[in-house]
């Protein structure tokens, strides 16, 4: 028998434990429905919240959002379930029997406890989201075209006060400027940007306008995506343009410096890069520079070797000492010198208006010119003298009238030198070995001279093929640059050694620098290169002027379209430029090059196969008129470029046979093609 109780008690138990959760049910049906009635008061009080907070947006005319109303929904919903479920819980709660004692009908009670449990956190979840939406935004948008209309009411006054303070800033410059003074860098961008911001301002304003007017009547949900779009886009441009209106409107307002007296600087620095090797020679012709016995200093030496870098070197350091030249002018003289455009340049640093060079005639100009220079204490500088000068028939006094002038100029030629009784002249010689190897180093650069243990050894060696020239030294030395494989190194001085060991003349520093031009990526590079001795000497011309000959000459043809041929014709450009065999123009706003003297005199060289082909290409510039003679020489020549020239048809050959001609270049001048004949 015991064993038999044993048994019935454990079943007993065991039957307790597995009831416990559903018994916790039955007993807790009271304060569960209790909770879920608090829950629901709650809940209640945070939907009406937020009832009123969407009321008030759409009585701005805002729409509610998705997720909101999707909420307010679920809300109801669980509302009404949970009221049910309270009606019938306390239904259920009052069964009982036994007096009071046990409950009727447990499974009921369990079932009602336990979803009165869980709607309950139904509500939990609710009212947590339900607390988000705190502010207008949480539960509404503003539509597109409202936003549309409040910022171009937003814009609209902007661009009206912006355009008044313009009106006042212009005003005060205009009164200024009668008075000779020049309005402020800052002012006068001001007044270009505040210009345009105001066109821009009117037509976002207009293109608005017409928006609204096309969507009147149209309710928001209505609108297509496109129209939505289109109203988001045009806001956010007045939204930014009205910020940038304040920005502007707040600097102009700010304006106390409207102009300033204009005060042209004597002398503005020339941009040079820091010269190797030049130091001592730059030493001993300042010291002539400060003396003022000198008054005229020729320096001369071979194409490249560094005159052009050294008269910029004395140029640049009167920029920073005390002196009292009251007028300077730095002039190109190239070849043959063009003496109209020299006193052109002098003119202007004189300050004189052009009216007074056109109503000045040609024989007059010099005495003008003359009658101002005479009580100047002047600094001319003149580069690249080919022939004499005569400065006097410039306008420029000579030795007789003053000694407290200088003029210092550059040539190739110690003869030039005598012949422009120059007081003291200074060979420019090539570099010292060390200081040679030093600027073939810089333009190799650090990574390929680092590349590999022999390369500074066979540098050393390359240094010493281009005889210490400062121009082959930099045109090698960058073609150099990208080559980091010991092989190309070796094939670099096989290349050079194999040309004359002789240094006479400017050919050896053609067989020098043509290593450049055999270096070149291709055929392409090599005859755009070329074709750019075309232009007269130191002529600057733009990229797109030379890349349209390539184009007309067939150097491009295998270019799909004229738009790949011209970016095929922009990298060639660029690719001359970095290999230093064309130098870029930075002083204007539109890019311009131009051969140096000597890369064009090894072009010209070159094309004419080493000068196995003399005249093959014919370059003419500046010149009033040719002798019947000269016309032979264009007999044999493939390209012939004229430019400035004044030969009118009455003074050509007859017939002239140019049978091997295949370009012809005219600018500005009066020859035609018709007179030229083929065979």
């Amino acid at each position: 028998m015991a064993d038999i109780a044993n048994v019935g008690l454990t079943a007993g138990l065991s039957c307790w434990d597995r009831t416990a959760n559903y018994r916790k049910y039955i007993q807790s049906l009271a304060d569960n429905l209790n909770a879920l009635e608090s829950k629901m008061v709650e809940l209640g009080h945070v939907y009406d919240d937020v009832n009123r907070l969407v009321s008030a947006a759409e009585g701005e005319q805002w729409i509610r959002k998705g997720d909101l109303a999707g909420w307010l929904e679920r809300v109801d919903t669980h509302r009404k379930e949970a009221e049910k479920f309270l009606a019938d819980g306390k239904q259920t709660m009052g069964k009982t029997f036994l007096c009071g004692l046990c409950f009727c009908n447990c499974r009921a009670r369990y079932k009602q406890s336990k979803l009165a449990e869980a709607k309950r956190a139904g509500l939990e979840t609710e009212l947590a989201l339900g607390r988000t939406f705190r502010v207008k935004d949480d539960v509404a948008y503003e539509p597109a075209d409202l936003i549309l209309k409040r910022n171009l009411e937003a814009l609209h006054p902007k661009t009206d006060d912006l355009h008044s303070v313009f009106e006042t800033v212009l005003q005060k410059v205009k009164e200024e400027e009668d008075n000779y003074r020049v309005r402020t860098h800052e002012v006068g961008c001001w007044l270009e940007r505040v210009q345009l911001l105001e066109k821009e301002a009117q037509e976002i304003l207009e293109q608005g306008a017409k928006e609204m007017e096309s969507c009147q009547g149209i309710r928001q949900e209505s609108l297509s995506q496109r129209n939505c779009t289109s109203y988001h886009e045009l806001s956010k441009h007045a939204e930014e343009k009205r910020a940038t209106l304040e920005e502007e409107l707040r600097k102009g307002s700010g304006f106390t410096i409207f102009t300033y007296k204009r005060a042209e600087p004597l002398m503005v620095e020339i941009p040079l890069e820091p010269p190797t090797g030049l130091h001592s020679t730059f030493q001993e012709v300042w010291e002539w520079v400060q003396d003022a016995k000198v008054r005229c200093i020729g320096l001369y030496g071979m194409g490249g070797v560094g005159k052009t870098t050294l008269l910029k070197m004395i140029h640049n350091e009167f920029l920073k000492i005390k002196h009292d030249y009251n007028m300077a002018a730095w002039i190109v003289a190239s070849h043959p010198p063009n003496l109209e455009e020299i006193q052109k340049a002098i003119f202007r640093k004189l300050h004189l208006p052009k009216s007074e060079w056109d109503d000045t005639s040609e024989s007059d100009r010099a005495g003008k010119i003359l009658s101002i220079m005479k009580e100047k204490k002047f600094l001319l500088f003149l580069d690249d003298i080919w022939d004499q000068i005569d400065l006097l028939e410039l306008g420029i006094p000579s030795h007789n009238y003053q000694h407290k002038s200088k003029i210092i100029f550059t040539t190739r030629s110690l003869k030039i030198c005598g012949l422009m009784q120059a007081d003291r002249t200074k060979k420019v010689e090539c570099l010292p070995p060390d200081e040679a190897l030093q600027l073939f180093r810089g333009k190799v650069g650090k990574e390929t001279w680092s590349a590999h243990a022999e390369i500074p050894k066979l540098a050393e060696d390359l240094v010493k093929e281009c005889e210490y020239l400062p121009l082959a030294l930099i045109t090698i030395g960058a073609s150099m640059a990208s080559r980091r494989h010991l092989d190309d190194w070796k094939r670099a001085l096989e290349d050079l050694e194999s040309r004359p060991s002789e240094f006479e003349g400017i050919e050896r520093v053609f067989s020098r620098l043509e290593f450049s031009y055999k270096a070149l990526p291709n055929e392409v590079h090599k005859k755009c290169f070329l074709y750019c001795s075309i232009f007269p000497e130191d002529h600057k011309f733009q990229m797109e002027e030379l890349i349209d000959l390539c184009i007309g000459e067939g150097f491009l043809n295998e270019c799909d379209s004229i738009h790949d041929a011209r970016h095929r014709g922009i990298n060639i450009i660029s690719s001359l430029r970095r290999a230093c065999l064309l130098e870029e123009d930075s002083s204007g706003s539109t890019r311009r090059f131009r051969m140096h003297d000597v890369i064009r005199d090894m072009a010209l060289w070159l094309a004419s196969n080493r000068e196995r082909k003399k005249k093959k290409i014919l370059v003419q510039k500046k010149r009033r008129s040719f002798e019947t003679k000269e016309f032979k020489m264009w007999n044999s020549a493939e390209r012939i470029s004229l430019w400035d020239v004044d030969q009118s048809i009455g003074d050509l050959p007859a017939k002239m046979s140019c049978s091997n001609l295949s370009t012809l270049i005219l600018r500005n001048t009066e020859i035609v093609p018709v007179v030229f004949q083929k065979e």
